[in-house]
């Protein structure tokens, strides 16, 4: 369950009971569970019975639960105090309109209306009490499914600085494509294929296999006895002796 309310698209407190569903306000679950109260006066007060029966107490329990079930995760609160107060108004509200004739005094009122309510006092102990377990388990798995505050932070900074970065990558890449459409091509001229020029180039650039590269000379060799060059008729002079 947990995990069904991450992946969620619906806020964590906009959130009902289903984590796909959002939720309604708090004055409309007082709605719900007041409608259900009225639906069951109203069977009763049809009926002839002047008694409140068990499909008046069948529907206000209905009421309530469809109001803890279907609220926002943020107004839990209101649909889980309500059925105490909606049956503490109804039951005497309801005995007050079926012996309307009958009352005479304070004292009659007590006992037409008082008395009623406390017999009803299991009815709105189960109530409450079902209606409270619900919404503790929807505040115990919607805290745990709710982000926490420096997760937030990160995940609404990070949405802040993805915008403006995706934006800047397509401008600049739209502006480079622009660039090249707009850079000139040199034309060829008429008649003359430019991928022989290219061939050329190719050619002229590589040495040609019959040709010889220059070499460089190979500088003279010196030595430590350089002889002077022996002139025409005469005799070499004689080998010097060493010592």
């Amino acid at each position: 369950m947990p995990a069904q309310r991450a992946r969620s698209s619906v806020p964590a407190e906009h959130r009902s009971a289903h984590p796909n569903i959002q939720g309604v306000p708090w004055w409309a679950a007082v709605l719900i569970a007041t409608l259900g109260t009225a639906l069951g006066f109203a069977f009763d007060a049809g009926s002839g019975n002047r008694e409140l029966s068990a499909v008046f107490a069948a529907l206000y329990l209905l009421g309530c639960v469809a109001a803890v079930l279907a609220v926002r995760q943020e107004a839990i609160f209101t649909a889980v105090v309500q059925p105490p107060l909606i049956l503490f108004v109804a039951v005497p509200g309801a005995y007050f309109l079926f012996h309307l004739s009958e009352i005479d005094g304070i004292k009659d009122i007590l006992i037409n209306c008082g008395y009623p309510l406390i017999e009803r006092f299991l009815l709105m102990f189960t109530t409450s009490v079902i209606v409270l377990l619900i919404g503790m388990a929807r505040w115990y798995f919607g805290d745990s499914a709710r982000p926490t505050p420096a997760a937030a932070a990160r995940t609404s900074s990070a949405r802040a600085t993805a915008g403006p970065a995706a934006l800047a990558g397509v401008l600049a890449a739209i502006k480079a494509k622009l660039s090249t459409l707009a850079m000139p091509r040199r034309a060829a001229p008429d008649g003359e294929d430019p991928r022989r020029h290219a061939i050329d180039r190719n050619t002229t650039s590589r040495p040609r296999p019959g040709s010889r590269r220059p070499t460089k000379r190979a500088a003279p060799s010196r030595s430590r006895h350089v002889r002077p060059p022996l002139d025409d008729g005469s005799a070499p002079p004689p080998p010097s002796r060493r010592r």
